[in-house]
């Protein structure tokens, strides 16, 4: 607050004049027109300068204790507090500048000046404040003006003090090296705030405010709460993001575009080295780019939220981490989100939320990914104990190499499930590899495909998975190019796939014309085993089917490299014929058969 004026006043001229208190009497020293200079020698003093361009020192030559009050006038005024000689404690002391650009700097040359309840501000244009040599500000407030100010704070503890921009496109420094409850604001206007390297892991509150704020951390730190503000905010960490919780828009928004004073959020974005344990960062409103390099965090998760609008938000990868599941969790929210996580040794939620989102994962353990509402495309690769939902609508799943990843194993592993949820989904992968694994398309018409035309290893699971078209006529494409098919085994039962009976799916031994995986010769069918068991004796182009009352078994001879596709349709007795080697009457089979050399062959269950 400003001081009580004191008795004694000491004037100036017209003139440039040089004034100065009295060493032991407090003293109001007021001056005019010109550029003076003005020096304040006691704890108590009192400063008003004039229109012209004024020096005002505070504190004289000597280590002194102030409470002084100090306004400047309406030219580019200076204060400067401190000497080269002393340092400074400042209790209550309020200094501020008025019209013009002023200049407010601390000048003590040893760190040891502190400010208990002070105030320092700028006035109506553009300020300069500067303090370099401090302890600690407690309880204090350093503020720019009305218009675009730069503060520097090169050093000291910061004890419930206030660093803000004020209005105006701000430019702030801060080095201070603790925090209690302190805070670092922009304040309105496009403000760019940077965090030195003293400054690490010490910030409390940081709020860019309203305005197209630029935040950017020098060394690894964490606080309470940042916060860029309304508008498109740059948030920039040059190494770790050590914890705490950023929020692209105002101060607890995580969702919504409200912004800060009325201003709507804009596209956010927030990048840096590595995350840690219990960071969180919401992008709030707006086309939020946040991307990091790596979670390095050993228990508590990371979460991070693009929030409403088209987000791109990518992690490249988590260091392997025991004992916490879904140690890192990545949400797109509401909007077309892009999510990409490159490498995860330990577990990972990426969910797309609402809107027609796309996701992709490269290798992974433990991942669960869910599209969320909307038409979302999911791609991921080499992954093992994931599960895959892709939610309501129509959406694209993909398990393979196609979208911008490196080579890698298209087969599915350990205890993966898919499912694509309501909607009519495209499920695409190459094979299964252990047991345990399932696919499911959910409601709506559905295509499912495991392996692809162009790929030579074909279809060779090694153990049974699941495949589940659920309600809907859904399309299920086994597809394998020359050289391909299952694998040539003696025993029908290995490596079967289970496709779960519904009435209206076909099914389509995909091939192509230079494959030879057409249907070219007999046709087997019967209500037992009927002797195919052991596949390898059939002749190329045969189909067999039989039955054991419960489910049907399928095994076609490929026309090369003396391969089978063998597959079971679960919960159905399809063969209800003795023995023969052709389909004479559509009442002895719930199936029927087409297709040709060039598509491959179809069944259709009745």
């Amino acid at each position: 607050m400003v001081a009580p004026l004191p008795s004694q006043t000491i004037t100036g001229t017209s003139a440039a004049d040089i004034r100065a208190s009295t060493p032991g009497t407090n003293a109001l020293v007021e001056t005019f027109q010109a550029g003076d200079t003005i020096t304040l020698n006691n704890e108590g003093d009192y400063a008003l300068s004039g229109d012209g361009a004024d020096v005002i020192l505070v504190g004289g030559t000597a280590s002194v204790s102030l409470s002084n009050s100090v306004v400047a006038g309406f030219g580019q005024d200076t204060i400067s507090i401190g000497s080269a000689a002393g340092s400074l404690a400042s209790n209550d002391a309020y200094l501020a500048g008025n019209q013009g650009n002023d200049y407010i700097t601390l000048t003590a040359a040893a760190a040891t000046s502190t400010f208990n309840g002070a105030f320092i501000g700028g006035g109506l244009n553009n300020d300069t404040i500067s303090l370099t040599n401090v302890s600690s500000y407690i309880n204090s407030s350093v503020k720019g003006g009305d218009n675009g100010d730069s503060i520097v704070i090169v050093s000291g503890s910061n004890v419930s003090t206030i660093f803000e921009g004020n209005k105006g496109a701000d430019t702030i420094r801060y080095g201070a090296t603790a925090a209690t409850n302190g805070s670092l604001g922009g304040g309105a206007g496009h403000d760019t705030i940077t965090i030195g390297t003293a400054a690490a892991a010490v910030v409390s509150w940081i709020n860019g405010g309203a305005g197209l704020d630029s935040i950017l951390i020098d060394t690894g730190s964490s606080f309470s709460t940042l916060a860029g503000g309304g508008l498109a905010d740059t948030i920039t960490f040059r190494d770790d993001f050590l914890g705490g919780v950023i929020y692209g828009d105002g101060v607890g928004v995580t969702s919504s575009g409200s912004g800060s004073a009325g201003t709507a959020d804009g596209a956010d974005r927030i990048t840096g080295i590595d995350i840690t344990t219990g960071a969180t960062i919401y992008g709030a409103g707006g086309a939020d780019t946040i991307r990091f390099n790596e979670f390095t965090g050993d228990s508590a998760a990371a979460f991070i939220d693009g929030g409403d609008g088209a987000d791109l938000l990518t992690l490249a990868d988590i260091l392997a981490r025991a004992g916490t599941a879904n140690i890192v969790t990545i949400s797109g929210g509401k909007g077309a989100d892009t999510i990409t996580l490159t490498t995860a040794a330990a577990g990972a939620l990426l969910n797309g939320g609402e809107g027609n989102d796309t996701i992709f994962a490269d290798a992974g353990s433990a991942l669960s990914i869910n599209g969320g509402a909307g038409t979302d495309t999911i791609v991921f690769v080499s992954t093992t104990a994931t599960s895959v939902t892709g939610g309501d609508a129509a959406d694209i799943i993909t398990f393979g190499t196609a979208v911008a990843f490196t080579a890698g194993t298209n087969n599915l592993a350990n205890a993966a499930t898919i499912d694509g949820g309501n909607g009519s989904d495209t499920i695409s992968l190459q094979a299964f590899t252990t047991s345990g694994q399932s696919i499911a398309g959910g409601a709506g018409n559905d295509s499912i495909r495991l392996g692809t035309a162009s790929d030579n290893t074909g279809l060779a699971w090694a153990s049974n998975g699941t495949i589940n078209g659920g309600a809907g006529v859904d399309s299920i494409v086994l597809s394998a190019s020359a050289g391909g098919g299952v694998e040539a085994t003696t025993a029908l039962t290995k490596g079967v796939a289970s496709i779960a009976y519904e009435s209206g799916d076909v099914i389509v031994l995909a091939s192509t014309a230079a494959s030879g995986n057409a249907l070219n010769g007999a046709v087997y069918v019967g209500d037992s085993a009927i002797g195919i068991s052991a596949v390898g004796t059939l002749s190329a182009g045969t189909l067999a089917v039989y039955s054991d009352g419960t489910d049907s078994f399928f095994a076609f001879k490929t026309n090369d490299a003396n391969s089978a596709v063998i597959f079971r349709v679960t919960g159905a007795d399809l063969v209800s014929t003795a023995v023969q080697n052709a389909i004479t009457t559509t009442a002895n089979v719930s199936f029927s058969i087409g297709g040709s050399a060039d598509t491959g062959i179809t069944i259709t269950l009745a």
